[in-house]
């Protein structure tokens, strides 16, 4: 590959919820060989199938060795490399919930270290993937492994070394590997944290001499950073990778794993900044990476205009607006600028040119009456109107069902974002005429939620399996009766029939007590919707 990048990826994944079914998966292939890509990572914790291991991605949606054979042939004709991506130290959150694994569980989503049963589940995991995948290029994780040595490791053996720990759980699992033939990649952060006390940054510091010693060199470690646009920053991070000693991959990030739309506008910032420090410092293998954080909500295809330029960054073609728009129109059938007003609804946080936040998914499920957001929220609606206007009259070619969804969310929070708090207003006023006026606003968005829900079901049966639905079944539908219930709470007080709604009576907080922080990153439906026990 000429520019420097032998290969030129992109990672998807399909742990969290949302299991991308094999129709879309083509499809998307499909447009990454027209971008110019050539290696495709699907990013699978326990959603692929293990012959022996029933209870390893069961009711997950998991992907059988036959899709995956499909998957892997299809790719390959498109001159595309399919290369499994998994676990095999921390991430397995989901396996620990069935009494089979319950035994190989260190703490918290971590497998323990040392403990025979775990290396026959790994051992088992590179049969399976041998088996359904052509290529001999593995990404096996370890990244975030924080607590690693420190629960039924610490109790069984007492407190260990952790880069110790880390290096002798890496050092069984390449034997696994080497004996499968495959070469292994992994996340490169586990070994910075250890070593600088939880950092993974630019830093001055040079990891100790007798660190650098342990680590293994049949290994490549994959920098992995999505968060700045500082070209000095990656160069920084790209020298101190450099004196490891093995070699070196970067992932960049294709932002859709913050609520229900993409932020393609920061993705592309970072790209801007990461790719040249990438072809600077001689790395060969680069790929942007797509997660799915908290229900991976955000359609596959909404980040295609990252992926589009970041394809062409690293190709070393031309990012002017003309070009852009010209090539990208091929692919998605609209233009470049046009399909960015797909993130349009995830509004502007205070963070506004630095990083949009998860504002339309933070505003869909902020309580009515606990909002605690509700302090940032009081300019925002008019916004969401002009949103919804302009994603109604916009062309959006072959993806228009995405933007049709991103509408009717507008929709919703056209009314919904500050209603909670011109219901506190009217309340604490003692106005019951307003408050009865009001109250009809809940119906109305009660039956755009429904509207919304239904489009947004359509779009992710159509990308997706459908496991991993019934979350989004019962957020939205929870979201749809709670509305219902506040409204027939106000009417029964607006008639005499209740003396309070005690939550109305209380004040609401700021989310951080210097008011510092802007609440509207946060991509969590928990955090959001009550701070009660869920």
């Amino acid at each position: 590959m000429k520019n420097g990048f032998d290969k030129i990826g992109v990672m998807i994944d399909c742990s969290r919820n949302a299991v991308p079914n094999v129709k879309t998966l083509k499809l998307f292939i499909d447009n990454l060989a027209k971008m110019g890509y050539n290696r495709l990572e699907l990013y699978t914790e326990d959603t692929y199938e293990i012959k022996n291991r029933p209870y390893f991605g069961y009711l997950r949606g998991r992907y059988s060795g036959t899709e995956l054979k499909e998957i892997d042939a299809y790719a390959s004709g498109r001159g595309i490399e399919l290369t499994p991506c998994i676990q095999v130290l921390a991430h397995l959150n989901q396996i620990f919930r069935w009494p089979a694994f319950a035994g190989l569980r260190d703490c918290n989503d971590i497998l323990l270290v040392d403990e025979p049963e775990t290396y026959k589940l790994i051992e088992d995991m590179f049969a399976s993937v041998a088996e359904n995948f052509t290529s001999r290029n593995i990404n096996i994780g370890c990244d975030e492994a924080f607590m690693v040595g420190l629960g039924k490791f610490f109790d069984r053996f007492g407190y260990q070394n952790r880069f110790e720990i880390i290096n002798r759980h890496i050092g069984r699992v390449l034997k696994i590997a080497e004996k499968y033939g495959f070469k292994c990649a992994m996340w490169s952060d586990m070994y910075f944290r250890l070593a600088f006390g939880g950092e993974y940054a630019d830093t001055a510091k040079s990891i100790p001499p007798e660190v650098l010693e342990r680590i293994p060199q049949n290994i490549s470690l994959i920098y992995w950073d999505y968060y700045s646009t500082d070209n000095e920053h990656y160069r920084k991070m790209f020298a101190g990778h450099k004196k490891i000693g093995n070699e070196i991959e970067f992932a960049g990030g294709a932002w859709k794993w913050q609520g229900f739309a993409p932020d393609n506008l920061y993705s592309i910032n970072t790209a801007k900044a990461a790719v040249p420090a990438a072809r600077e410092y001689g790395i060969k293998k680069i790929m942007v990476a797509a997660w799915g954080d908290n229900g991976a909500e955000t359609s596959l295809f909404a980040v295609l205009p990252t992926l589009f330029y970041f394809a062409r960054l690293c190709r070393g073609k031309s990012v002017e607006p003309a070009e852009l728009e010209k090539g990208f129109r091929k692919i998605a059938g609209t233009g470049f600028e046009e399909f960015m007003d797909i993130e349009l609804v995830k509004g502007r946080s205070r963070r506004a040119y630095e990083r949009n936040g998860s504002a339309e998914k933070a505003l869909l499920y902020c309580d009515y009456f606990c909002g605690v957001f509700d302090t940032w929220v009081t300019d925002k609606a008019e916004y969401y109107k002009t949103v919804a206007q302009k994603l109604k009259i916009g062309k959006y070619g072959k993806f228009s069902y995405i933007f049709k969804t991103m509408r009717l969310l507008a929709e919703i929070l056209e009314l919904k974002t500050d209603i909670g708090v011109r219901t506190r207003a009217l309340y604490r006023a003692g106005d019951k005429a307003g408050l009865k006026e009001l109250v009809g606003e809940y119906i109305i968005i009660a039956k755009r939620i429904e509207t919304f829900y239904k489009e947004f079901q359509s779009q992710w049966m159509r990308e997706n399996k459908p496991h991993g639905f019934e979350v989004q079944d019962l957020r939205i539908g929870g979201l749809i009766r709670r509305t219902r219930s506040c409204h027939d709470r106000l009417l029964q007080y607006c008639a005499g029939r209740l003396d309070a709604v005690s939550e109305l009576d209380e004040d609401i907080l700021h989310y951080t007590p210097d008011n510092t922080e802007d609440p509207l990153v946060h991509n969590s439906h928990t955090v959001t919707v009550s701070v009660n026990v869920i």
